[in-house]
């Protein structure tokens, strides 16, 4: 069954705080069935960076799986929505986005594909460009 993993971004993500154990260790393969795992494991890559881990909000978690339905039934992995924007979503759900609103405000995701459970060991190669880890990696985001 194909399963599609979406994860935006934005100034928060709903009710998630990790400390880090070791932050220079070599990250450890992680079987991703659950949304909650895939932030654990962004977080942890943001903490070896020095960042402030994310937080969990339950608004990005509902657009995310919006998204992820969406791709899901029409079979295009993709950042469009066919509702308006990523930002319109967000807005319209009552999120409260920060910067400049013409410009689309502090929020960004990353779409991942893939069949079953996602095995991790650090960041997937898709994600390991500059764009990407910029979103993982951003101050911009709590």
């Amino acid at each position: 069954m194909k399963k599609i993993l979406v994860l935006p971004f934005a100034l928060a993500l709903a009710l998630l705080w990790l400390t880090p154990k070791n932050a220079h260790a070599a990250p450890a393969r992680v079987a991703i069935t659950t949304p909650s795992q895939l932030v654990e494991v962004v977080n942890n890559l943001r903490i070896a960076n020095g960042l402030a881990p994310l937080v969990m909000h339950s608004i990005l978690m509902q657009t995310a799986q919006s998204q992820a339905d969406y791709m899901a039934a029409t079979g295009i992995v993709t950042h469009s929505r066919p509702s308006g924007t990523y930002t319109q979503q967000l807005l319209n759900l009552g999120f409260p986005l920060a910067g400049d609103l013409s410009l689309g405000g502090f929020r960004s995701e990353n779409i991942l594909n893939t069949y079953g459970p996602l095995d991790w060991n650090g960041v997937p190669a898709a994600w390991a460009d500059a764009q990407h880890m910029n979103t993982m990696l951003s101050g911009n985001f709590s």
